[in-house]
């Protein structure tokens, strides 16, 4: 493994160098001392090429062999010289920023948009009654509403943020994730505990990643305790209710991504990374530890506590990285059989 991280540091050609799956020496093994010899492979798992996108996650296989001994161990490596910048905020919406009726969004850190944010002023515009703010600093590259923002505000900012790329940033996951049929939700209504040893709706995934796909129905995710990452994607509508204990099983990959619009009715608290490439609605009050991405709109009726961290950004997940560099996803090792 240390030898495949080394080809990629020294080889900026790797990915053309060396083919999908293929054992490297192809006909021979590299000598390691008297006895002990070994070989490398290299795979795109997200769709079996590893030319066609250069910030794909790659699995390196490690096969050594001393005698008639033979071990072999797989470790998950991704792109690392940096991350897409909107995962500088605690939450980002890539089209227009709304804090309605009576909300408060509260963070430790910056939210911003792509577009505009607009804080509903309350009677008469004079910020009392009904009014709206944001508790913390705000960005965005077109107006804000800046009497509604208690701390630092930056309008009209000239670069927008970088996003994932919504055809590709479920590659990975789609890839390495266990399906769990929408069919088998009653009612459409996910609950339980899942993670990697847990999973009530079928075989466990040992990165702790499930996968969901609605086929265009609607999925309400009830009260329920996660430890990975939940992605649903052919949704027409996705609602979190009742009360929510989430966390991912790497501290810096996606907690929830949702392909389509969510709407927030949950109490309880989220932590990680959320992505929704739809629109995103809060209207229950919730916390979030950790940082939300959004493509679409993003609108708050009700207070929400986005307490930022920064894991997702120091170490980029699949998806929301950018750069040629590699290194080892936390938790991904793996001692694998020869056959």
């Amino acid at each position: 493994v240390e030898y495949a991280l080394a080809i990629m540091r020294t080889d900026p050609n790797w990915r053309t160098t060396y083919a999908h799956g293929v054992e490297y020496p192809t006909s021979s093994w590299i000598s390691y001392g008297q006895r002990s010899r070994f070989k490398l492979a290299l795979l795109d798992v997200s769709d079996n090429n590893l030319t066609n996108e250069p910030n794909d996650a790659v699995t390196i296989r490690g096969v050594g062999s001393a005698g008639n001994a033979v071990c072999i161990t797989t470790v998950s490596v991704e792109p690392g010289t940096r991350a897409l910048n909107c995962l500088d905020c605690s939450l980002h919406s890539n089209n227009r920023l709304y804090a309605d009726n009576q909300s408060t969004l509260t963070t430790n850190q910056m939210v911003s948009s792509n577009a505009r944010i607009d804080i509903n002023p309350g009677l008469l515009g004079l910020g009392l009654l009904g009014s709206s703010k944001i508790d913390g600093d705000a960005w965005s590259t077109g107006p804000i509403d800046s009497g509604g923002v208690t701390g630092a505000s930056y309008p009209n900012q000239s670069s927008r943020r970088e996003m994932p790329d919504s055809a590709t940033a479920f590659e990975y996951y789609l890839a390495v994730g266990t399906r769990i049929k929408r069919s088998s939700l009653v009612s459409g209504n996910f609950q339980g505990v899942l993670s990697a040893t847990s999973n009530p709706y079928g075989p466990v995934n040992p990165q702790g990643i499930y996968v969901i796909d609605c086929s265009g129905l609607s999925v309400r995710i009830d009260s329920s305790q996660i430890r990975g990452t939940l992605v649903i994607i052919n949704s027409s509508d996705v609602r979190t209710i009742g009360t929510l204990d989430w966390a991912p099983a790497a501290a810096n990959y996606p907690v929830l991504m949702v392909g389509g619009p969510l709407r927030m009715d949950h109490s309880g608290t989220i932590s990680g990374l959320v992505y929704v490439t739809g629109n995103l609605s809060v209207t229950r009050s919730s916390t979030i530890n950790g940082i939300v991405v959004v493509a679409g709109t993003a609108t708050t009726t009700t207070n929400l506590n986005v307490n930022y961290n920064s894991t997702p950004r120091d170490i980029p997940p699949p998806g929301f990285g950018a750069g040629p560099a590699m290194r080892v996803v936390p938790g991904t090792w793996r001692r694998t059989t020869a056959n």
